[in-house]
Order: structure tokens, then C-alpha cells, then sequence
């Protein structure tokens, strides 16, 4: 019976029901109509998104009918199924017939017994037609010939090993692999997993084919016959395009240091191979220095050099061999250790260097580096860690300021514990006034500057953006209020330990509302007073953001606030009011409410798309809830939260994710949630596009 008839049947029973007064009848009528109406729906959606290539919106509405009941969760696992077998996913397809086979057995329904093994034989079949399917894998160049862009895109997802092994399917399939240019614009010769050497020498007896296409070149064998024969085809311009040289721990082990200089040097022409990334491992002092490379290679513009062991300075200790117009202009160091005068020859000789990154570095010689800066220095970064990423070149525009050449535009030294000497940032500060974007470092007391800060004057940062500091005492707190009052431009402050909170909100009240605002580790001040200070600026910024005359953009969109004693949902009254307000951070607030987080959530439920909490024994399942109605809502981050559980997790991801969904939950990170557990973790997978999960 179709749909239609089926339809009017039920329609028509129905009626016959309601004149009856058999309520009970009325009840299992629309229950019916509701279900097997709605699931044909759904279902026909689902399969027609299939049908168009949207893969993961037909699995969206699959999602909805497993979710919706017991009784139809059997079928959307069928439709799922068949979804993934569509796509060529057997092993996904074989998974889920497996769910739905451990569903119809473990869980009671109402299907008679009929019903119930008709199902059964579906997901049976289903299942073996899909084992079938992988077994006899689809030869979709040699039988299929799809078009070539799409070829050449499935050909471009498959990983260095398999591109090689594909090479030795057929002829054609060999041809077909090395006509795909995109495929290897990234090109590693490495050994297979047994340190054999076929996987390299299939590679390079085909290098004639595939070397107009390699931009990237990554040398991983510890074949020197191989290594030996790359090099030549790159010093010979056999590889017309090639941009960057990797040599890995492995490449480098297997050659002798003077080989290695002997090579690199070889390369010295190449002027279309600008980068270079070596990796050594227990480079002693008899080895190869950074120095001896820059030397042999004065074309290079980006060096990339990693040792696991401290970094050493040249055997022969003359800066004077690198050419002073060296072309280097992005170095960054990875090392246990960097001392002052293993690289100092090197920042003096390179006055071409925009950006340096050193991993490593020793703070008893920051002021090397800091009296050492070349005059065209753009980007500066210190001991970085993950957060936040490494800026590159790419990432900023070159300025100048009104005479000279490009100046310093980020100072990034990560972490409390990495503090910047103030006698040496203080100079480097200064110089960089105009050009200056980013700070980012926790700069020691400026109490031992105090006569060297009047001689500086009142100078400004005239083109800084971003601040991420820490401030320790009275006149670091001072230094840093008056350059942020003289500053027309900044629009993110961070102050990761505030000194005085009520001097920083004075300051803050006297200029522009920042964007992004974070407060974190007030050290001193009355509870109280920490309160009524903040409550004032967030009125300020309220009256802002709801001012006709100021666009929406100019007043607080992110809020940080973590470790502030004192702070109660009076707080979070006035924070609301804050209508540009879509970001919260909120970590160690001991004092507020769970009632006040959920109220508060509740009130801004339309506004927010970003919501982390962190280390708030008052963060429960009631306030995930809440979350999954918050119609903006994108990235959700829970760390250290001992009181949410599956439950809560289940709810927001479900709600947020539901069929009804304008906005979907993209991100969720959980780290550190004890009462998590990793079933909960593969559900939230399935719903939500990126999901973080540690324990540690």
C-alpha cells in the first residue's frame, strides 16, 4: 500500500475513532500516522540528499529517525547503511548493519515477530552485500573511467605510500597516477615500514614524470644511493618548480657532516629552491653547525634547523664568512638549548631577516637577541608554545614607519614562566613604537627602569593592536595603563595577573572599549571593590554597544575572566546588558551561581556563539542544557569540570544538533571532565564536525 493510501486509511479510521470517543484509539491512530508518516518523510530526504552527493546532510536526517524512537531506529540504521555502501564506505556500511542488529536484539518493541525477523533478514543482507563489496574492490580507473577531475581529486587524497604502491597496479593505472599533477606537489621519499629501500627506488625510477610538478621535496631514507640521486636531480634543475628541501633525522644520519655541506652547497644556484628544513639528531660539536649551512648557502631564504641537542656555534668561529647580504629572511631554531653566542654572528651578518622563531632560548640571553635585532625584523617569536600559533610571514603586512626600512611588528614570548628581561624589552619596545602590532610576553618589573623609563619620555605604541601581558607590580602596571590610555588602536587586551584592578578599569574607562577584553589572577584589591570596578566598565560598554550613534563593532564582543575573587551574579547582570557581547570565558569564579550561570546564559541565549568554562564546581548538566537553546551558539569548551556528566553532554549535543537546528554546534573540546566517558565522546563524533577530548 503507498503512502497516499495508507494516509487516507488512517485518516479515515481516525474519524471513525473521534465520532466513538474511543480516545484510546485516537491515541494509537495518530501515533501511527505521526511515526510512519513522518519517517516516510525523513526518510525520502535522506535518501535524496544521498542521491545529490550531500553525504553528510543525508546523514543529518538518518541521524533523526534513529534518534526519534526504538520502533524506527531499525529502518534509519538500514538507511544509513545503504548511505555509506552508496559512497563506497562498506567497512562504516558493515558497522552500522552491526548497530542495528545489536538494537533489534537488545531492545523490546512492539513489532510482532514477523515484523521484527523481516528487519533482521534486511540488516543480514545488507550486510553481506557490503562485505561482498569490499571484498571485490572497484577498479574506478581501469573499469569505471569516471571523469578526470575526479580522478585526479581521488588520486590527491591518497597518502605518499599509496600514491607509490599505485604506481605499480598496471599501466594504466601508473599513467593515469603520474598524469595527476596536484598529486605530487608534495613529495616525500621515505622507506617503507621495514627500512626496505623498493618504496624510495619505485619513487625515483618515476621522478621523470612527476619532477614538473614538485613544489615540495621531503627526503625521509636512509638510502644513500637515493639521497644522492635527489640532490643531483635538483642541482641539475631536474625539478624545475621545487621550493622547499625537507631532510628528515633519518636523511641526515646517513650521511657524513662534510657530505652534507658538500650537497647543500651544490644547491647554492638553484635560485627557485628557497626554503630548506633539516632535522639532526645528537648534533655534537664535531658536526655541522646553522652557521657552516648559511655559509654554504647564501641563496636560502627560510631555514628551518632542528637538533636534539644544545645548538652549537661554528667549528670555525668567523661570522665573516657569511656574506652580508645574505638572503635569509625567515629563520626559525629548534633546540634543548640556545645560547647568545651560538647565533649572534648570524643575526649580525643577515640584515635581511624578517622573522625569527627560537625554540630553546635561555633567558639569561634574551638580551643578545633583543641588542642583536636586524634592522628589517618583522616578526619575533621566543620559546612558542601551541597556543598561541607561530604568526608567519604570510599572516601580517609589511609596514614601514615614516623613515627607514620595515620594523617589528610582533614581540611573542609564550608563557608566565619565559619572562622578558624589562632592560631589554624596554629598548626594543621603544625603537618599535610605530610599527609595533602584537605584544605578547610577560615582562619583568619595570622598577629597576625607572630612571631609564624618563628618559623615554611619553612615548606611545602608535599601531598596536593586540596586548598580552603580565603585570607584577605598581610601576609595570603604570608603564602599561599609560601606553594603553595613549593607544587609539588597540582593540584586544589580555592581562593575565593584574596587579591593581582598579587602576587597569580606571584606564580602561578613559578609552575606547577593546573587543576582546581577559582579566585573569587579579593579585590585590578588596573582593568588593574588584566587583564594583568591573560592574562599572560593563555598564560603560552596555551603554556603548546599545549607543545609536557608535557602530555595534566597537565595544566588547569577548570577555575573559578567570581567577577573580569576589565576583557574584551581580556581575553577570550588568554583563548582559552588553548587546555585542558573544563571547565568554569564564574560569575560577568560585562565587557565582549555578542559577546565575544559567540565568545569565538564558538572557544572552540569541547572542552568543562562544561559551568556555574552566575549573567551576557550579557548572552542571543544568547549564549544558541550557546551552543546547542557545540559537547562535558554534564552539562550546569544558575544561576541569567535576560536576557535568554524559547525561549533560548527551542533552546539549542533542538539542543544539536536533533536526530543527539553524545553527549547528561546529566545535566541542573536553578535557579533563571526570565523569566523561569515552562512549559519550564517540556519540558526540557522530553529531558534532570537530571534537577535542583529553583526560589530562
Amino acid at each position: 500500500m503507498g503512502t497516499h493510501e495508507s494516509y487516507q486509511k488512517l485518516a479515515t479510521q481516525l474519524d471513525n475513532s473521534i465520532q466513538r470517543h474511543d480516545y484510546q484509539e485516537i491515541v494509537n491512530i495518530t501515533d501511527l500516522l505521526f511515526q510512519n508518516h513522518w519517517f516516510n518523510f525523513i526518510d525520502a530526504r535522506a535518501h535524496a540528499e544521498a542521491m545529490l552527493g550531500n553525504l553528510d546532510q543525508s546523514l543529518h536526517y538518518v541521524q533523526q529517525i534513529i534518534d526519534f524512537s526504538s520502533s524506527l531506529a531499525t529502518a534509519g540504521y538500514i538507511r544509513k547503511a545503504k548511505t555509506y555502501s552508496l559512497y563506497g564506505y562498506q567497512q562504516k556500511a558493515i558497522d552500522v548493519y552491526d548497530k542495528g542488529l545489536s538494537c533489534i536484539n537488545s531492545t523490546s518493541t512492539t513489532a510482532n515477530d514477523r515484523q521484527k525477523q523481516q528487519k533482521i533478514d534486511q540488516l543480514t543482507t545488507g550486510k553481506k552485500e557490503a562485505i561482498i563489496l569490499q571484498k571485490n574492490r572497484m577498479d574506478f580507473i581501469g573499469k569505471v573511467l569516471p571523469p578526470v577531475e575526479i580522478v585526479d581529486y581521488i588520486i590527491s587524497l591518497l597518502p605518499a605510500s599509496t600514491l607509490i604502491s599505485c604506481l605499480a597496479v598496471s599501466k594504466l593505472w601508473r599513467k593515469r597516477v603520474l598524469e595527476c599533477n596536484i598529486a605530487w606537489k608534495d613529495v616525500v621519499v621515505e622507506d617503507d615500514n621495514n627500512n626496505n629501500y623498493g618504496s624510495s627506488q619505485l619513487l625515483i625510477g618515476a621522478i621523470h614524470h612527476i619532477a614538473p610538478y614538485i613544489t615540495n621535496f621531503t627526503l625521509n631514507t636512509i638510502n644513500i644511493q637515493v639521497l644522492i640521486k635527489c640532490f643531483a636531480y635538483i642541482e641539475t634543475g631536474y625539478i624545475p618548480k621545487i621550493q622547499s628541501l625537507e631532510l628528515t633525522n633519518r636523511a641526515t644520519q646517513s650521511l657524513q657532516p662534510n657530505n652534507i655541506i658538500s650537497l647543500l652547497s651544490s644547491l647554492r644556484t638553484r635560485h627557485e629552491l628557497t626554503t630548506l628544513k633539516i632535522s639532526l639528531v645528537n648534533n655534537q660539536r664535531d658536526l655541522i653547525t646553522l652557521l657552516d649551512i648559511l655559509t654554504c648557502w647564501p641563496t636560502i631564504q627560510t631555514v628551518v634547523f632542528s637538533t636534539t641537542s644544545v645548538l652549537q656555534p661554528t667549528i670555525h668561529p668567523d661570522p665573516l664568512r657569511i656574506p652580508l647580504n645574505h638572503s635569509l629572511i625567515d629563520l626559525e631554531i629548534r633546540a634543548s638549548s640556545i645560547m647568545g653566542h651560538s647565533f649572534e654572528p648570524i643575526l649580525q651578518r643577515c640584515l635581511k631577516l624578517r622573522r625569527l622563531v627560537l625554540h630553546g632560548m635561555h633567558s639569561r640571553v634574551f638580551n643578545t637577541v633583543f641588542r642583536n635585532t636586524t634592522p628589517n625584523l618583522e616578526i619575533f617569536v621566543l620559546n612558542p608554545r601551541t597556543h598561541p600559533s607561530i604568526p608567519t610571514l604570510q599572516d601580517i603586512q609589511t609596514r614601514r614607519p615614516a623613515t627607514g626600512s620595515p620594523r617589528l611588528q610582533i614581540l611573542q614570548v609564550s608563557g608566565f614562566h619565559h619572562e622578558i628581561p624589562s632592560y631589554a624589552a624596554l629598548p626594543l619596545i621603544h625603537k618599535h613604537r610605530e610599527t609595533l602590532e602584537t605584544i605578547y610576553g610577560n615582562i619583568s618589573s619595570m622598577a629597576p627602569m625607572a630612571s631609564t623609563l624618563a628618559s623615554y619620555g611619553d612615548f606611545r605604541l602608535s599601531s598596536i593592536k593586540k596586548l598580552v601581558i603580565w603585570i607584577v607590580d605598581h610601576m609595570t602596571q603604570d608603564f602599561w595603563c599609560r601606553l594603553i590610555r595613549r593607544s587609539t588602536t588597540l582593540h584586544y587586551l589580555e592581562v593575565n595577573t593584574v596587579y591593581n584592578i582598579n587602576s587597569l578599569v580606571t584606564t580602561l574607562m578613559s578609552v575606547s572599549p577593546v573587543r576582546n577584553l581577559g582579566i585573569s589572577n587579579v593579585q590585590h584589591g578588596i573582593p568588593a571593590t574588584t566587583q564594583s570596578s568591573l560592574i562599572s566598565l560593563f555598564e560603560r560598554y552596555a551603554q556603548v554597544s546599545n549607543s545609536a550613534n557608535v557602530k555595534s563593532t566597537s565595544s566588547l564582543e569577548m570577555i575573559t575572566l578567570r581567577y577573580c575573587n569576589g565576583l557574584n551574579d551581580d556581575l553577570l547582570t550588568s554583563l548582559k546588558n552588553v548587546s555585542t557581547l558573544h563571547g565568554i570565558w569564564f574560569g575560577g569564579l568560585k562565587i557565582l551561581s549555578s542559577a546565575g550561570i544559567k540565568q545569565f546564559i538564558i538572557n544572552i541565549s540569541n547572542r552568543l556563539t562562544y561559551v568556555q568554562f574552566e575549573d567551576m564546581i557550579q557548572v552542571k548538566d543544568t547549564i549544558l542544557t541550557a546551552l543546547g537553546d542557545m540559537k547562535k551558539l558554534t564552539t562550546v569548551k569544558l575544561q576541569r569540570l567535576q560536576n557535568i556528566t554524559d547525561q549533560g553532554v548527551r542533552k546539549l549535543v542533542e538539542t543544539k544538533n536536533n533536526k530543527n537546528s539553524t545553527c549547528l554546534l561546529m566545535e566541542l573540546v573536553i578535557k579533563r571532565c571526570p565523569l566523561i566517558s569515552n562512549q559519550s565522546i564517540q556519540f558526540v563524533k557522530e553529531k558534532v564536525k570537530v571534537v577535542e577530548y583529553s583526560i589530562n
